[in-house]
């Protein structure tokens, strides 16, 4: 059982987990989390901040997968803020390489903070790089060399915020070089709405999980 609770919380499904999920309650699809969590749930086998947390990860997983179905080039990933630590956090990255996600998770962005402002550029604006290797924004030269590395040359970055509070920011992706139109600035940041609310009231306690997850 503690390796089916590890897995949902890193959300990660592999067979020998579908497998014993199964064993859990034959009716409960293996692909099908909410159900799988609620079941888990109502079992007691995890408590209600688990439970709520990652219901709340897999709404932001959904999100970037309807993202990517509506913008067929692009890749999306969902960051959180820790403005205590001044790093983001991977809330959802479900397509992106695992070597970036593996440096964009817990990653500094204290460098990112423009003198005068007290959070970072692309938390608070919407940032379009048509190309990484040319740009000179602050962002953009700060995490160039990981961005290129792994085969990323364009982004486009929207602030996600609830209540005049910065919960961090969606990011979509592409792996050519490409101009972002104003169309899809607006739509990025309309988007958005659809997971800021969940976000915010599900914001600290999922980070909590996501820390001692990368931990662990």
């Amino acid at each position: 059982m503690d390796k089916i609770i590890s897995s949902i919380k890193k959300f990660r499904l592999t067979k020998d987990i579908k497998d014993a999920i199964s064993t859990i309650n034959p009716s409960i699809k293996s692909n099908d989390l909410s159900a799988l969590m609620h079941q888990l749930y109502r079992e007691e086998l995890i408590g209600e901040v688990e439970y709520l947390t990652i219901e709340t990860k897999v709404l932001l997983n959904r999100f970037c997968l309807l993202m990517e179905q509506k913008f067929s080039d692009l890749y999306c990933g969902v960051y959180l803020y820790d403005e205590q630590e001044n790093k983001i956090w991977n809330g959802a990255v479900p397509h992106l390489p695992e070597g970036y996600n593996e440096y964009s998770n817990g990653c500094s962005v204290e460098n990112d903070i423009v003198e005068g402002e007290e959070i970072p550029v692309s938390i608070q604006d919407i940032l379009a790089v048509s190309d990484v290797e040319r740009a000179e924004d602050i962002t953009s030269l700060n995490h160039k060399k990981d961005i290129l590395k792994h085969g990323l040359h364009a982004f486009c970055t929207s602030p996600l915020s609830y209540s005049g509070q910065s919960l961090g920011h969606t990011v979509m992706f592409s792996k050519q070089k490409r101009p972002f139109t104003n169309d899809e600035l607006i739509q990025f940041s309309l988007y958005n709405r659809f997971i800021e609310e969940q976000l915010f009231k599900r914001k600290e306690q999922l980070l909590d999980v996501i820390k001692k997850s990368n931990l662990a």
